[in-house]
């Protein structure tokens, strides 16, 4: 693992050649090429050398190998503002921007999915729906998004299938994580097919557990960001 990671650092230095790091960054590289390819090791680097943009990179290139899309195209982003414009972050900054979710906030916010009518392949579209801790009831509070979003389903939407996927952070066992994110995709279902009589054949629900972050689980922020549901057209 050391030795594969040594290979991906020394490729990602080999890649913006015009960079000319100063001692710091010097320090800086050799620490990250002795790391084992940990993500707490080179999020603590990052903090550490923010002017060191490979370390940016590398850890954008670390989140991007493992699909996580959110927390990799902000460490692209990082870099980008320290290295420049280089080919290889605009190809994957442009790649990662049609990945990352659309977020919902609430009701007042599903006018931005408006402009998505129409295309073939939508982003994933995130509404944050929210439960009690360990509970798949949803709160009153976000039966109004839920009540606006089903009329789009109708129109904006309309003969589109979606999966709707419950993910949670990586707090606790899977198993429980895996029962609940399925019992609270299963909620959102079932009160789009009986309240608002949406054909129950455009809608499946699935539950991911962890298993699929979008951003990292090592800050509250990134927990929160991967606790969501999450429909995925078809």
């Amino acid at each position: 693992m050391k030795r594969l990671m040594s290979v991906a650092l020394v490729m990602a230095f080999l890649a913006f050649p015009g960079s000319s790091p100063g001692a710091d960054c010097s320090q800086a590289y050799a620490l990250m090429e002795d790391s084992r390819n940990s993500e707490e090791q080179l999020v603590d680097l990052e903090k550490k050398y923010p002017d060191c943009g490979e370390i940016s990179v590398c850890l954008g290139d670390f989140y991007y190998d493992r699909e996580i899309w959110k927390a990799a195209f902000e460490h692209y982003r990082k870099a980008f503002k320290v290295l420049g414009p280089t080919d290889k972050l605009k190809s994957r900054l442009s790649e990662l921007e049609g990945r990352l979710p659309v977020a919902v906030a609430d009701a007042d916010d599903l006018g931005k999915l408006r402009g998505l009518a129409g295309m073939k392949k939508l982003p994933p579209l995130v509404l944050h729906i929210q439960f009690d801790t360990n509970s798949a009831e949803i709160k009153p509070s976000s039966k109004k998004l839920l009540d606006n979003f089903a009329m789009m389903l109708t129109t904006t939407f309309a003969g589109r299938k979606f999966i709707i996927e419950g993910h949670t952070d990586n707090v606790g066992r899977y198993e429980p994580n895996l029962k609940l994110s399925r019992n609270r995709a299963n909620s959102v279902r079932d009160y789009l097919v009986r309240r608002h009589g949406i054909d129950p054949d455009r809608l499946e629900a699935e539950g991911y557990a962890y298993k699929k972050p979008i951003d990292t689980n090592l800050t509250p922020e990134g927990r929160r960001n991967n606790r969501r549901v999450q429909f995925a057209g078809q």
